[in-house]
Parts: structure tokens; sequence; C-alpha cells
């Protein structure tokens, strides 16, 4: 308990100095926190901004999440007593996600896993919410989990009364889930007629994807990304320039090429070009997720919407606590990287870090508290 009794004076102290805003609809939220797990308790609502960072400097949770769903009694339990009324539109893009070659310990990150996250973030918004569905810059709300990765909140009210089969349909649309190659590539007579880069939707997005391959790349990442044999690839290549100026306009047979191996190539790259979120908080009406502008008790660092994807740092920006020094004893050797500071520490020797850093290395297991 000695660690928790640690951070919780650290939180407490933050949240006595700043006021933590209240997010669109709180009388209508569910809350849930936790000290030892991230939801300990449940069912909590709050009137207002004051009552919500009174709670936060009392309590002071190591964790605190609101729910995507809005709600007649958002304190009513069971959950069929609290009268639901329509939800947020939520995607989670967490490091867990996707597959790296970081060899640090699961719990802890690396410039690698996170940027492949950001790649992703940056994917989805980009290719996808704007494009494809509409969604205005303005309407999609990137708010940092505190930790290993990025929530995007849509709390546009047309989106409120998206029924689990509709955000369903969302999904599959964005996996690519039920995509038929053969609806998008035709005989037409002696033509095969296929979408061009830069049409709307999952046609225009593999063409483009498609043509790229086609124009830059050699034969091994061409017999890789299109499933063809090195000798199909190396034809390809010979014929590369007759090939993209086919597929930008639309005609796919300037080479005799059987259109199952294209159907093939096509349903390959509609596979790589998916975006990869965290399905469950999109389907789940009912989701607890994490609070912005609150801190996160298992890194210290805020839950911050981030104005810029490109110019976000996730060891830099997100750091909310103080510089005062307080001294802790390292439990493993290990260097931290936190405000583009390195900070080396070496088993069982005590020292003396910011504030910041030493409620992170605690929170993270790195070392105890100094007695």
């Amino acid at each position: 308990m000695q660690h928790l009794d640690f951070l919780q004076r650290i939180l407490r102290q933050y949240y006595e100095s700043h006021t933590v805003p209240a997010p669109l609809g709180i009388e209508r939220r569910e809350f849930g926190a936790g000290v030892d797990k991230k939801i300990d308790w449940r069912h909590l609502a709050f009137t207002g901004e004051q009552q919500l960072n009174a709670y936060l400097r009392t309590s002071t949770p190591l964790y605190i999440s609101h729910s995507a769903g809005y709600y007649e009694f958002p304190d009513g339990r069971p959950m069929t007593k609290k009268h639901w009324l329509g939800a947020d539109l939520i995607f989670d893009l967490d490091a867990d996600e996707y597959e790296t070659e970081c060899t640090h310990a699961k719990d802890l990150v690396c410039d690698k896993c996170m940027n492949r996250v950001k790649e992703e973030l940056v994917k989805l918004i980009e290719q996808f919410l704007m494009p494809d569905f509409g969604f205005s810059k303005n309407e999609l709300h990137v708010i940092f989990s505190g930790n290993r990765g990025y929530h995007v909140h849509i709390r546009r009210e047309d989106v409120h009364e998206l029924s689990q089969n509709a955000r369903k349909e969302i999904l599959d649309y964005l996996s690519a889930s039920g995509l038929k190659p053969e609806k998008h590539l035709k005989r037409e007579g002696a033509r095969l007629v296929g979408p061009r880069p830069g049409e709307g939707g999952w046609g225009g997005r593999i063409a483009a994807a498609m043509r790229e391959e086609i124009a830059t790349g050699n034969d091994k990442s061409l017999s890789r990304r299109m499933g063809v044999s090195l000798s199909t690839a190396k034809k390809i290549l010979e014929k590369r320039e007759e090939l993209v100026k086919g597929i930008d306009a639309g005609e796919w047979d300037q080479l005799s090429i059987d259109p199952k191996t294209w159907k093939r190539a096509f349903g390959l790259f509609a596979i790589e070009s998916s975006a990869e979120v965290d399905k469950g908080v999109t389907l789940d009406v009912s989701r607890l997720i994490r609070l912005p502008w609150s801190i996160h008790g298992g890194t210290g660092f805020i839950a911050c919407e981030v104005p810029d994807i490109e110019k976000f740092t996730y060891y830099r920006d997100p750091v909310a606590l103080g510089e005062s020094l307080l001294k802790v004893r390292p439990t493993a050797d290990a260097e931290v990287v936190l405000k583009d500071k390195v900070f080396e520490l070496e088993k069982e020797k005590a020292v003396e870090l910011p504030e910041y850093a030493a409620f992170y290395c605690v929170a993270r297991g790195l070392a105890e508290p100094w007695q």
C-alpha cells in the first residue's frame, strides 16, 4: 500500500490545483473509477464540473473513466435501470493491437510501437473517417489515453442513436470484412475493368495502393503483397509502365494475367489497407473510457486532447506533474526518457527524481518510494 499512498498523494496535490473540465453531457454520463485496477467501482454520477472535481480531490482514484453512453439515470443499477439514450462513437487504438519488433516489457512502450499506433491513427482519420464517412476534422476529438494509445471521440448528435449493429457495420467497413473483389474487378467483353486511384471507397483505395507497389516495388515485395510467384512479379515489373497507365485508366488487363490473380491480389491489399482498432470499444455503447484531462495512474501522464498528431510526443507533451524532487529506490536497472530528459536508474541505489519521473517509475514498478 506504500506505493498507492505515494501515488495518491501526488495526484491529490495535482487535482487540488487543477480543474478537470466536465465532459459534454456530464449529467447524463456514468463514471467509473479505480485504484487497484482501472474500474474498481462504477455507477457513479456527477451533476457538473464542480462535483466531479470535488470527487477527484477527496477520493483521488488512480483511474477515472466516463461512459460513451448517455442515460436518463446514469447512477441506476443494474444497467437496464439507467435507460440508455444514446452514445458517442469511439475508436480505441492501443500499442497492444499491433505487431512490432519491440523487445521491451509488455507494459512499457518505445518510439517504435508508439509510432506504429500513430500511423494507424492517421490512417483511420485521413483515409476513412474524413473521406469515406464525411466527418470534419473539428468533429474528431483525438485523446491520448495517458498510456499506450489514443481514443477518437465523435460526439455529433446524429451518431448517438447508432445501434450496435450499425457500429458493427462501420467496423466491418474499416476492416474490409465482406469485401468482394468481383464487385470491383469485372469483365466487360475482353476487357477487365476496375477502379481507378482517387475514386472514393475501397476500390480507389486499393487501386492506389496497387499502383504504388507496381510503380515503385521490387520483385520480392510485389510477390509478397500481390500473392504471386517471383516469375509473375518479374513479368509484371517488365511491363510496369503499361500496367500503371492501365490502372490509372481503370483498365486492368494490360498484361495476360488471370483475373483470379488480380482478384486475389485485390483481397490481399484490402487486408493490408484496413484500419485496425479495438472493436470491443466501438461496439460497446455502455463502454467506460478514460476521462479526458484526468491523470492516468499507471504513468502520471494526462489524458490530453491532441491538436496535431504529427507533432505530438508521448513522453513529453502529456507530462503534467511537477518538478519538485522526490527520493525513490529503483527496483531494477533502467533508462527512462521523459520530457526529453534521460533518467538512469541503478537497482537499489536511491535517487532523487522530479515528481513526474518519480511517479512514473513507481507506477511502472521500476522504483519504490523512499522510506
